[in-house]
């Protein structure tokens, strides 16, 4: 089996383990669905505001991802350094597990609102070109990362 093969069937699979849903679409990049909101909303009602918010600003992060122009460098730039800093964000709010006294650690947040934004083969397609195209591109964070909401 060559490599191709080997990515489409990956990428198959990854597909299949994602369900779908018809929820409405943002009209704006730094938008987030109505459903991941909702999501958001509902299952992290234990955690502090700046937690919420970093979880919206991660589910921001992944949607402008998606919705970046793989074409266009500058907007795949953007959105890299955007995903990046919801990254920062994300774990200086939820920490790690070792260092957790919360409900949930970091990596169990980024991991369910993965699964909840990318929930289409379409979407997840979408996000798999923008990693595609910015694998070359760097970015930094300072600490912290997190904007105002």
């Amino acid at each position: 089996m060559n490599n191709a093969s080997r990515k489409f069937l990956f990428t198959l699979s990854l597909a299949m383990l994602i369900p779908l849903t018809h929820a409405k679409e943002p009209t704006e990049t730094h938008e987030i669905r109505s459903d991941v909101m909702e999501y958001i909303m509902t299952n992290y009602k234990a955690a502090t505001p700046a937690q919420r918010a970093a979880a919206i600003q991660y589910a921001q992060g992944l949607q402008g991802a998606m919705s970046a122009n793989p074409a266009d460098s500058a907007s795949i730039q953007t959105a890299k350094q955007r995903l990046a800093d919801a990254t920062q964000c994300l774990y200086s709010q939820f920490k790690t597990e070792r260092e957790s006294g919360n409900f949930r650690d970091a990596s169990r947040v980024s991991f369910e609102l993965r699964n909840t934004t990318l929930n289409t083969q379409q979407r997840l397609m979408e996000y798999l070109k923008f990693n595609k195209a910015g694998k070359s591109i760097i970015t930094s964070t300072e600490e912290g990362g997190c904007k105002t909401i």
